[in-house]
């Protein structure tokens, strides 16, 4: 294969890595809004302090348990991984560190085979992105479906009690 297709392989799979996490930001804003709803739900039918028993509090902390994890799991979804090589022509990081003369001094000097290594370079770091990305997100959905029926039995005992939102 020529050096020339490996460039054009390494940069067609850099644009798919970044197209993931693209579609696990889209993701995560979808659970975003659903658990900060939830959250909000809770909070108007939360009866008045006075009310408030032991009993109270736990269902209140189990129903309030699920889309707050979620909520944490969608900010280490989101949380910017600006961590990339310092010296890359491709990584915002390493291009910004330079002088735009010094930036085009060094892209018109760089050979096929340090560019394809830097683009395998962008790929993988990208690639451990979308892993924890992903992982954060599973968590996001997983903690947001367990504390679903936590939050819907609080719900109810909120309202047993007086609460209104």
């Amino acid at each position: 294969m020529t050096e020339e297709k490996r460039i054009k392989i390494a940069e067609d799979n850099l644009g798919r890595l970044l197209d993931w996490i693209s579609r696990i930001d889209s993701k995560s804003s979808v659970i975003l809004g659903v658990s900060t709803a939830m959250l909000g739900i809770l909070a108007g039918l939360a009866p008045p302090p006075r009310l408030w028993t032991v009993r109270t509090e736990i269902v209140g902390l189990l129903g309030f348990l699920g889309p707050s994890l979620s909520l944490l799991s969608v900010y280490l979804v989101n949380y910017p991984r600006t961590k990339g090589p310092s010296t890359s022509l491709n990584f915002f990081g390493g291009i910004a560190k330079n002088t735009f003369r010094e930036y085009t001094k060094a892209f018109m000097s760089i050979s096929s085979a340090d560019y394809l290594s830097d683009v395998l370079e962008q790929c993988h770091r990208n690639a451990e992105i979308v892993s924890r990305k992903f992982s954060a997100l599973k968590w996001s959905y997983r903690s947001l479906l367990i504390g679903a029926v936590p939050w819907i039995v609080c719900l109810y005992y909120f309202r047993t009690l007086g609460g209104s939102c």
